[in-house]
């Protein structure tokens, strides 16, 4: 069972507790503290599991509308129609806490493209793609206070076949990708329970 959140609460507790790797991180409110009123003492204490929220049931539900998240669900995708299965009958879901695909992506990067000839080998031919600037050079500097100086660059390093683009605009296109292949994403929502 999938549970989307619906709404935006705010805790009443002064201190959250997040978890980022497997450790504890707490964090600090930033409103002060403020003494309780003589009515709140009798209400009852928020419990997010009484909360009515939207369930559905999915065969594979990816959080995060990422270029891994959008490349894991194409792929899927891909293996069910090469195993000979309607790959519409495969529920893929993609929840993504942005109000738009490519929202939380805003970096530029070069690109290697090998890993995208495999997942999509024509992806060349597909229109509007954002890989259309290739990388022309490299150069590698050491920079002081004052000025730079020109170092060997390795060759492991080269930018050769590269593309220089952005990654926002990237995941977009490549989310466009996915929902061409019967992929469902619902950009706005958090996941709150599997």
């Amino acid at each position: 069972m999938l549970r989307a959140q619906t709404a935006r609460l705010r805790p009443r507790s002064s201190v959250s507790v997040v978890y980022k790797f497997g450790q504890r991180h707490w964090l600090h409110h930033s409103r002060s503290r403020q003494k309780p009123k003589e009515d709140d003492e009798s209400r009852p204490l928020f419990d997010p599991n009484e909360i009515e929220r939207a369930e559905d049931e999915v065969d594979v539900c990816i959080v995060g509308a990422g270029p891994a998240g959008l490349s894991a669900a194409i792929r899927l995708k891909q293996l069910a129609k090469e195993k000979g299965k309607d790959p519409d009958e495969l529920r893929v879901v993609i929840l993504e806490k942005g109000s738009e695909v490519g929202a939380h992506t805003l970096s530029g990067a070069v690109i290697e493209p090998r890993a995208l000839n495999e997942l999509l080998p024509e992806w060349q031919s597909m229109g509007g793609h954002p890989l259309t600037q290739p990388a022309t050079s490299s150069k590698m500097r050491f920079f002081t206070s004052s000025s730079s100086f020109p170092m060997p660059h390795p060759p492991q390093m080269s930018n050769k076949g590269n593309y220089i683009l952005s990654l926002s605009q990237f995941t977009r296109w490549l989310g466009g990708v996915a929902e061409e292949m019967g992929v469902e994403i619902y950009p706005g929502f958090a996941g709150a329970s599997l």
